[in-house]
């Protein structure tokens, strides 16, 4: 659910005057950065409480100075088609710069990535870079503290 070929997807934006025809950009965004970026071009105020970044000036050449971003699924989503039936599980995941990590909320997995230089996702990199690991999943922690995330709670029996 939260790899590479389920999240990224290319954006095409148009600003006359405002945005560079042509132009292109590497920085990642997400769909919560929405509401403050509309929000900063109409001239109102975001909830305070929300965790996207206003992308504006990104539009405009400019850096949007975030340090990571989060993504959170802690349900479960299961179809049955023709050809098979696919299943998510609960996780999380984070990136900051080229790493991203991902934790499963059964099992308490942990899989670490540079979709810089693996954007297929092959090489779980958690053993090369504990350092890195541990790093990332306290990022997202954290985030999940701060934004009263839920979480899963087992299945009584």
């Amino acid at each position: 659910m939260l790899y590479e070929g389920g999240i990224r997807v290319p954006m095409i934006v148009r600003w006359p005057g405002v945005a560079e025809p042509g132009s292109t950009s590497d920085t990642p965004i997400t769909s919560v950065d929405f509401l403050p970026t509309l929000a900063e071009i109409a001239g109102a105020k975001a909830p305070k409480e929300q965790d996207g970044v206003s992308f504006s000036g990104l539009l405009k050449g400019n850096a949007i100075g975030r340090d990571a971003i989060y993504w959170h699924f802690p349900g479960y989503l299961q179809a049955s088609e023709e050809e098979g039936t696919w299943r998510t599980t609960p996780c999380g995941a984070v990136r900051s710069g080229p790493w991203k990590l991902i934790e499963f909320f059964e099992d308490g997995q942990i899989e670490l990535y540079n979709v810089q230089n693996d954007i297929g996702e092959t090489k779980n990199l958690t053993n090369h870079f504990p350092e890195k690991a541990a790093e990332l999943h306290a990022k997202l922690q954290a985030w999940r503290a701060d934004f009263h995330a839920p979480m899963p709670k087992p299945k009584l029996q």
